[in-house]
């Protein structure tokens, strides 16, 4: 786990917005591009089932970030919302990927940018990893904290890797596993003995902590194709077609 990716994914969240700015005056709207801020997969972990959903959240002094996650084979959804209270703002922005085109519908505005799968991966999809890399399924204790050790024992930042507990998050019977690096920063995951993410908390040099919590998690969801239908998701909002750029 490289602690400076982590702390591009916290930042990268609360600037995320500023970035999608809407197609009006002419001006086509654009994914904000940024570094990857996902960890690199833990060797041993497993693959979710093919649909799954959860909902993420995490805040900042008075901005919140909320996604709600749905998954259904190669067909994605994340429901993106920024809260703010100071000034107060509540902006949400759909991200698609319906299996064969990638959608960025900005609500307020009601329109929709459509680009070809291959072409962009948007920010929410990043930020998704956490969940889909960090799932260990069935696996024992002991044999996530070895995945966890050996990914550690390749990164130049990561001093350990050690279970440091058991706690009980959100009624959820967890281990909590610790990652720290040379410059004493640490990453803190708390793993359900179902083996998905339960929360994650990141404390930097300076001592400055941010939580993120993984909520209304199914791994065996009924989840209809429709939600991912950008003319059933957004019916009459204006399509800005970027698949011809």
């Amino acid at each position: 786990m490289k602690i400076a990716q982590v702390a591009m994914v916290l930042l990268l969240g609360i600037v995320l917005m500023s970035g999608l700015a809407c197609g009006n005056s002419g001006v086509e709207p654009t994914p904000t591009p940024g570094p990857d801020p996902t960890p690199p997969p833990v060797e041993g972990s497993v693959e979710l089932p093919e649909a799954y959903q959860y909902t993420r959240a995490w805040a900042r002094d008075d901005e919140t970030i909320v996604m709600h996650i749905w998954v259904k084979g190669e067909k994605s959804r994340a429901d993106w919302s920024l809260y703010e209270t100071s000034p107060a703002k509540n902006e949400k922005i759909k991200f698609i990927d319906d299996g064969e085109y990638k959608w960025i519908y900005e609500m307020d505005e009601h329109w929709a940018a459509k680009y070809q799968t291959e072409d962009m991966v948007h920010p929410a999809e990043e930020h998704m990893l956490w969940f889909s890399e960090n799932y260990y399924g069935n696996m024992s204790e002991g044999d996530i904290l070895s995945a966890m050790q050996a990914t550690c024992d390749i990164d130049t930042q990561c001093s350990r890797a050690s279970i440091t507990g058991h706690e009980t998050i959100d009624g959820q019977p967890c281990t909590k596993y610790t990652y720290r690096a040379y410059d004493d920063s640490e990453i803190v995951y708390w793993i359900s003995n179902s083996g998905y993410l339960v929360q994650v908390e990141y404390t930097d040099t300076a001592g400055w902590t941010t939580t993120m919590k993984f909520t209304d998690i199914d791994l065996n969801p009924s989840v209809s194709d429709d939600i991912f239908d950008i003319s059933k998701v957004a019916p009459g909002a204006i399509i800005v077609d970027m698949t011809a750029s």
